[in-house]
């Protein structure tokens, strides 16, 4: 079994000194009122989330989704690439030109029922 490509959650099982287990989720920090410095954290009792929080964010120096996002698109200027004046007017006399061969030979040909 290979890394995966993309990992955006973490689902961590703290299991203490009881047979108790407790679960919760974290994932990419979106909002800015977030406990961790980096993950969104989920748990039911908020003081072990707090825990959590504190724990990744010692784990975690920097921002472990940070190598994980793709990179950034390039922006739309540079994408786009403008055709030039003479070659679009090469192009759509191209297409005329074949545009009226086609209708030529459909005119003059016979059908196929004409017998």
């Amino acid at each position: 079994m290979g890394v995966p490509d993309r990992v955006d959650h973490l689902s961590p099982l703290l299991i203490g000194k009881s047979a108790e287990s407790i679960s919760g989720f974290a994932e990419p920090k979106r909002s800015a009122r977030s406990m961790s410095r980096h993950f969104e954290i989920r748990f039911v009792d908020p003081t072990v989330a707090l825990r959590v929080a504190k724990l990744l964010d010692v784990c975690f120096q920097e921002d472990p989704f940070e190598q994980l996002r793709p990179p950034p698109a390039p922006p739309e200027e540079q994408i786009t690439a403008r055709a030039s004046l003479r070659y679009t007017a090469a192009v759509i006399v191209c297409l005329s030109l074949l545009t009226a061969w086609a209708l030529l030979v459909l005119w003059s040909s016979k059908p196929p029922w004409a017998g």
